[in-house]
């Protein structure tokens, strides 16, 4: 268990966030430019997403410095919780360019909702079907690349 006073967690927390924000702007720059002059090029979105990221880290941040009531409240992680977080993201990041969006996805949406559901018999459906909501909001609708396997194959529209 790690703890630390909450107003010191907020300010870690804001700071961490902005640093990674940096770090993910300057990425930005290595996507291709846009096709066509004029129209904003891939990288206009994932930097809408970073500018209010970085703005909610921000008020964050001005909120533990400034705002925040002094006292004892103390703020606890849970080291396991975290590795444990980081471990399915890796692994999911892993699974997106082993086995594509469709079946890393599905495969972590058992693992997480396994944790939570009691009806056991429904994660297979309701993965199933958040997989299939994305897919068809992401790629079919909004044109989005994914790193996909299975469902081009068989969903076409």
């Amino acid at each position: 268990m790690i703890s630390m006073n909450a107003r010191r967690a907020d300010i870690v927390l804001a700071l961490l966030i902005l640093a990674a924000c940096a770090v993910l702007f300057i990425n930005t720059f290595s996507m291709p430019p846009p096709i066509i002059k004029g129209y904003p090029g891939i990288a206009f979105f994932p930097r809408l997403v970073i500018y209010f990221l970085a703005a909610l880290a921000f008020v964050m941040l001005i909120r533990g410095i400034v705002f925040h009531a002094s006292g004892d409240e103390l703020f606890t992680l849970d080291a396991a919780q975290i590795g444990t977080t980081l471990a399915y993201m890796l692994a999911y990041i892993v699974g997106l360019q082993i086995v594509g969006f469709e079946i890393s996805t599905f495969i972590l949406l058992c693992v997480l909702l396994w944790m939570r559901l009691e009806r056991k018999v429904m994660i297979p459906l309701w993965s199933a079907l958040t997989v299939l909501v994305f897919y068809a909001t992401f790629v079919i609708f909004m044109n989005v690349d994914l790193p996909l396997l299975f469902l081009p194959r068989y969903v076409t529209f």
